[in-house]
């Protein structure tokens, strides 16, 4: 969440206004964004019995609005949503002087953002988000932190989940028409799912029980933990070095260690957790498959043949930071016996069955993560750290999701009525942020918000990003006629008119020479275009200034 730069926190201990929610009576509110969220539930019941209120978008993975035109509103509530999504209607509403509220959550922490006309900076003044992605072969074979450890846990386990979905998507496509399957598969075309069907196949079969996902579990755990420090460790052994004469395993890259499992004992503290981690693994794919869990949980890996690590000859790892995951992955050979007759032969499990235990997702998170950290040498994550990627990872950037915490959600949808109430009848409104350890109201951080920046453009004349200028023009309206009347009615001296990024005049050649011209001849007015949005600086001290943005109505 963003708190930008210059606002001015207020304690969280300082009394919260209370608004007369009566005066949102008889106002109307667009919402837009995440319509399926806990914060959207939240908000509409606390909305319900006091305003109009209409939803513009009902699905966040669209960047565009289904209702464009927001002017019979009288404020926009953006929740969550990609931010191309909320810097559109920013724009739309800066377009219309219309108050704006950010509503964001993921997972305990969440944001509230007020932009009001005049009082405060637009939206559209928040910069753009920086991606912060850790290099692929850091996170892939040389993490040196516990946060890269979590990362590459939780992308390892989603992996499965999205394995599952596209299975049932490729049994659902294919299952109905096996001869045209198996012909593209004679001509040696993999069709879009296949190779995540065949995992299932391979490792499960058609009836897999609990010992099934035993066994996979605990193939798996060798894969991850033991294979692939002894792949590392062959390819770079620890005595390779760069071409500098420095060891290759020198930091930041940590030399890894294959674990040493112990899964039968359980008094001791790791062997324990060993334990657990298999046993949560198993339980993972039961929930997905639908597979049906002993009581006991019982564990029999004296069945269990674990494969023996075999180096690869000429295997080729990335050191290169630069590299990004879809430039390191190459293609792989492809074993797709029997995918016909198992989409012909499976079930499907019931709907919704991947979110059927989601805190063994979160337990085997925190386990895999640990295990990464044991096999590197790096002290185990924290509960903070696990806590931020999966927030962060359930939501995404600026989204509001279905796990999100309902206390955070119903706190948040009290302040943005508040604040609503608050801006609507002629307030300035605030900002709130609640923190992952939110407990209760005294945690919350409050912030003024901050006031729009003032271009001067002479002592009599001030503007800001909220203003914007009318000009009615004609087919016969001069560029220097459009200029003397910018000059009579607010004494600028334009000295420079744009369309975006084209030039329409500055004072030298060849654009000089257009400005006994008609305006229009360089507008090229489109089907149903009533105005055009022309850029124009003007002449100040010592340095152009920008003028508001300018409505030029054809």
């Amino acid at each position: 969440f963003l708190l930008l730069p210059g606002s001015a926190p207020m304690s969280s201990t300082r009394v919260i206004k209370q608004v007369d929610l009566k005066k949102l009576d008889g106002k109307k509110i667009g919402l837009v964004g995440n319509t399926g969220s806990n914060l959207f539930t939240s908000l509409t019941k606390v909305l319900k019995n006091d305003c109009q209120y209409e939803i513009l978008q009902e699905n966040c993975e669209s960047d565009e609005p289904k209702k464009s035109d927001i002017s019979p509103f009288d404020l926009i509530i953006c929740l969550g949503g990609t931010f191309d999504l909320r810097q559109k209607m920013g724009n739309k509403c800066l377009d219309q002087r219309k108050p704006f509220i950010v509503l964001s959550q993921q997972g305990r922490a969440g944001c509230m953002e007020s932009f009001v006309p005049d009082t405060s900076i637009s939206y559209t003044c928040v910069p753009d988000p920086v991606e912060k992605e850790f290099p692929h072969c850091v996170l892939k074979s040389f993490p040196y932190t516990g946060h890269q450890a979590v990362v590459w846990a939780d992308t390892k386990l989603k992996t499965y989940q999205k394995k599952f979905n596209a299975r049932n998507e490729f049994i659902k496509e294919h299952k109905d028409n096996l001869s045209e399957l198996g012909r593209q598969l004679a001509a040696g075309t993999i069709p879009p799912g296949a190779r995540d069907t065949q995992f299932f196949n391979l490792n499960f079969g058609l009836a897999p029980t609990w010992q099934d996902c035993v066994r996979v579990a605990r193939t798996k755990m060798e894969k991850y933990f033991v294979h692939k420090a002894l792949e590392l460790t062959t390819v770079f052994p620890a005595d390779t070095l760069l071409n500098s004469g420095a060891p290759f395993w020198s930091w930041p890259k940590l030399m890894p260690h294959p674990v040493t499992w112990a899964f039968h004992a359980k008094q001791d503290q790791e062997e324990n957790y060993h334990h657990e981690t298999l046993l949560l693994l198993a339980t993972m794919f039961a929930n997905l498959l639908g597979i049906s869990i002993p009581a006991d949980k019982r564990v029999d890996l004296g069945e269990v043949d674990v494969p023996k690590f075999v180096p690869k000859r000429d295997k080729s790892i990335v050191t290169d930071e630069s590299v990004s995951k879809e430039d390191a992955t190459g293609s792989t050979e492809l074993d797709l016996t029997g995918l016909c007759n198992y989409v012909k032969s499976v079930s499907l499990p019931p709907t919704g069955q991947e979110d059927a235990d989601r805190s063994t997702k979160e337990s085997l998170l925190a386990h895999f993560a640990g295990l990464r950290c044991d096999m590197y040498g790096i002290p185990r994550p924290c509960a903070s750290i696990l806590h931020q990627v999966v927030n962060s990872a359930s939501g995404g950037e600026g989204s509001t999701c279905g796990h999100d915490n309902a206390a955070v959600s119903l706190q948040l949808a009290g302040q943005c009525v508040q604040a609503a109430a608050d801006i609507l009848s002629g307030g300035e409104g605030w900002s709130v942020w609640v923190p992952a350890f939110y407990n209760n109201q005294d945690n919350l951080i409050l912030a003024n918000n901050l006031p729009p920046k003032y271009t001067v453009v002479h002592e009599d004349l001030k503007t800001s990003i909220w203003d914007t200028w009318q000009v009615q023009g004609n087919p016969s309206f001069t560029i220097q006629q459009f200029i003397q009347h910018i000059q009579d009615q607010y004494k600028a001296k334009v000295c420079s008119v744009f369309l975006g990024s084209k030039i329409i005049y500055i004072p030298m050649p060849p654009w000089k020479n257009r400005v006994n011209e008609p305006l229009e001849k360089y507008l090229k007015k489109g089907p149903g275009q009533d105005f055009a949005y022309l850029t124009l600086m003007a002449e100040g001290k010592g340095e152009e200034v920008s003028l508001p943005k300018t409505k030029y109505y054809f």
